[in-house]
């Protein structure tokens, strides 16, 4: 059958929300298969949790502002509503750890590019609404952790060990669209 007729969606525009902020999205269908999705997102910066790293409580404030190229290709012709998903963003995500003692320290993820692999269910390429859920790791080298004036780079390297400055990151993104 011809992708191009009945309730295939060439375009679509959509809004998520991940621990990296929210994001606003245009795709454009080759096929019923395989889209290319453009995306903008940030995070103001927000006070996130209290992490216990190395026996010393940190208060974590963070933010983010990205934007990325991915391309989602569903591989089972029966099953459009999973996807597997790849591309690249370009942006910063920073981490500002403050201990009880108000010494703070930067931990910011700036490498460029970043890959990203994941699955995704939903957003089906379909006129009308649409919604998805994606899964995936981000693949950087990690944050550069720089402590405030006067901290020690003793508290710097634990944080850069923690999982919270982790070469991977963990990602999910909840969407809601409209294709056309």
């Amino acid at each position: 059958a011809d992708d191009h007729e009945g309730d295939f969606a060439q375009n679509s525009v959509n809004v998520g929300f991940s621990p990296f902020g929210s994001s606003i999205s245009y795709g454009y269908a080759f096929s019923g298969q395989t889209n290319l999705q453009f995306t903008i997102g940030g995070l103001p910066s927000t006070e996130l949790a209290t992490f216990d790293i190395d026996g010393t409580d940190y208060s974590v404030t963070s933010g983010a502002s990205w934007t990325g190229a991915f391309v989602n290709h569903r591989p089972v012709a029966g099953a459009d509503w999973f996807r597997l998903n790849f591309g690249i963003g370009i942006g910063v995500i920073r981490n500002n750890f403050t201990d009880a003692d108000g010494n703070t320290y930067d931990a910011v993820f700036s490498e460029a590019p970043v890959g990203y692999t994941g699955i995704g269910f939903g957003f089906r390429p379909k006129k009308g609404l649409q919604y998805g859920l994606d899964i995936g790791l981000l693949f950087g080298s990690g944050p550069t952790v720089t402590p405030g004036e006067g901290n020690t780079s003793d508290a710097a390297d634990a944080i850069a060990a923690s999982p919270l400055s982790a070469d991977i990151l963990p990602n999910f993104q909840l969407g809601i669209g409209w294709g056309f």
